[in-house]
């Protein structure tokens, strides 16, 4: 009997033990994975990059990054199949909400760190007849493919901007194709596509379009971006006034009013509270390592100020602390 019970404390002791020192066996295990979007594109990087630093700056943490898209990216976080995503703050809210294109609310959703605001970009070429996006009713567009943020946001500016729907363009006569950003650059330069819509910062696909044939951006101002910022698509604000400059692509003599939308990181609500503190902590202590990804926006990219843009849905409660010992408010 003497014999089972110091068995059973040792087992006792070693359990003790063991749930005492839980940062010791976190430290030393811990993984971590970044979901974003597919190779070539500004979040795949971005995700590479910033796995790097943490890395370098948590000891024993192992961070990979993984390509994705919007929509899978916020269901795969807040499932706790992925750690950190990447999305737009009008997905975030969709996903938050339950509402198209998801089917159920995605509530252990909270957001990291504001990253840089997307800017929609309406590239045609440089001799194309089209001047607004009304024009775009019988024509050959590419929004991207299914799944995409950008297609998402493509389709509501379309339709609240301009009255038209992906069915009506079809219907008079157009195409809407669903191809990625490098396809579509290809059959533009082919002759093959009238309009294709990008959502981010400087893309490289818009500056060879510049060499070839010839691109311009298709302004969004006046009545039909206050149509759009007006709307029941908007109620959280996620969408805001926006231009694209000269600092982006040579082609742009005067800055090119259009809409924009924060790019964030998103993570689960039962990520520890100290972990999140600390990566928000190193994101913005070394932003001057993963601004250069930005070009044209370094002054725009993990710009402190500019994360109350981000709430449109709650920030997890360790960005939170940070921000506020930054002297950044966010409204409840």
């Amino acid at each position: 009997m003497g014999i089972f019970t110091n068995k059973g404390s040792l087992l006792a002791t070693a359990v003790t033990s063991i749930m005492l020192l839980p940062s010791i066996g976190h430290a030393n295990t811990d993984r971590m994975n970044i979901v974003t979007a597919s190779p070539g594109g500004l979040w795949y990087s971005l995700g590479a990059r910033y796995s790097q630093i943490l890395e370098q700056n948590i000891e024993g943490l192992t961070v990979t990054s993984s390509q994705g898209g919007s929509v899978p990216n916020a269901r795969q976080v807040n499932t706790g199949e992925a750690d950190i995503g990447v999305i737009y703050t009008d997905l975030a809210q969709k996903a938050y909400d339950g509402t198209a294109p998801f089917r159920e609310e995605l509530e252990n959703l909270r957001i990291l760190a504001a990253i840089a605001p997307g800017k929609l970009q309406v590239a045609v070429p440089k001799d194309s007849d089209i001047q607004t996006l009304e024009d775009l009713s019988d024509r050959r567009i590419n929004p991207t493919p299914i799944g995409w943020g950008t297609r998402d946001i493509a389709e509501m500016v379309l339709e609240t901007g301009a009255g038209l729907s992906f069915d009506s363009i079809q219907s008079n006569g157009g195409n809407v194709f669903g191809v990625g950003h490098d396809d579509g650059m290809n059959m533009m330069v082919n002759g093959q596509l009238d309009t294709l819509f990008f959502l981010g910062g400087a893309a490289s696909t818009i500056m060879s379009l510049d060499s070839n044939p010839g691109v311009r951006l298709i302004p969004i101002d006046g009545e039909v971006r206050s149509s759009i910022l007006e709307s029941e698509q908007n109620e959280g604000g996620a969408f805001f006034a926006d231009e694209v400059t000269g600092d982006m692509y040579e082609f742009i003599d005067q800055p090119v009013p259009t809409i924009g939308v924060m790019q964030v990181f998103i993570v689960n609500k039962d990520l520890p509270e100290e972990r999140a503190y600390e990566m928000v902590k190193i994101l913005y202590e070394q932003r001057e390592d993963l601004v250069d990804l930005f070009a044209g926006q370094a002054e725009e990219a993990f710009d402190i100020q500019a994360a109350p843009r981000a709430a449109v849905i709650p920030f997890h409660p360790g960005a939170l602390r940070y921000l506020e010992e930054q002297g950044v408010t966010i409204a409840e």
